[in-house]
C-alpha cells in the first residue's frame, strides 16, 4: 500500500495482453482527508504501451456494454472509489509486449492534490486476485 498525504492506493492489479492488443489495470483509491481529489492521467513507468487512458464501462442499452475515456474523476473526501471490471479502470492502450500471468510493472497516478503516484509492482493476473 502506498501512502502519501491522506491518499491510498492498493490492491494493484491488471490483466494479460497481447503485443499489440490492450490491457487494463485495477485498484482501489482511498482519500481520507478532508478535501476531494481528482485523478486526471496515468502513465506506466516501462515503456510497455502506446496511449494510457483512464476508463469507464457505461451502459450502451440494450443489453450492451460500452467503454469510454474520462478526463477525470472526483475522488471525494472520506471515501474510496475502486477501479475494478465492469467499472473504472485505467487502459494499456496498444501494448509495446504481451503482458503474461506473473509480470509486474509501475504504475503513475496523477491527481491535482497529491500529485504523482507511483504504483510499484502492479502484478499481472488471469483472474482478479482475493483479497
Amino acid at each position: 500500500m502506498l501512502l502519501l498525504l491522506s491518499l491510498t492506493v492498493s490492491d494493484a492489479w491488471a490483466r494479460p495482453g497481447m503485443k499489440g492488443g490492450n490491457s487494463a489495470a485495477y485498484f482501489v483509491i482511498n482519500n481520507d482527508s478532508d478535501k476531494p481529489d481528482t485523478l486526471y492521467g496515468a502513465d506506466v513507468k516501462e515503456d510497455i504501451a502506446k496511449r494510457v487512458e483512464i476508463h469507464e464501462t457505461y451502459d450502451a442499452g440494450n443489453g450492451k456494454m460500452g467503454m469510454r475515456h474520462v478526463p477525470f474523476i472526483v475522488i471525494p473526501p472520506k471515501s474510496k472509489v475502486e477501479f475494478k471490471p465492469g467499472g473504472y479502470h485505467v487502459m494499456l492502450i496498444g501494448l509495446k509486449e504481451t503482458l503474461s500471468e506473473g509480470k509486474t510493472f509501475t504504475l503513475i497516478l496523477r491527481f491535482k492534490r497529491a500529485g504523482d503516484v507511483i504504483v510499484k509492482d502492479v502484478k499481472v493476473y488471469v483472474t482478479p486476485p482475493k483479497k
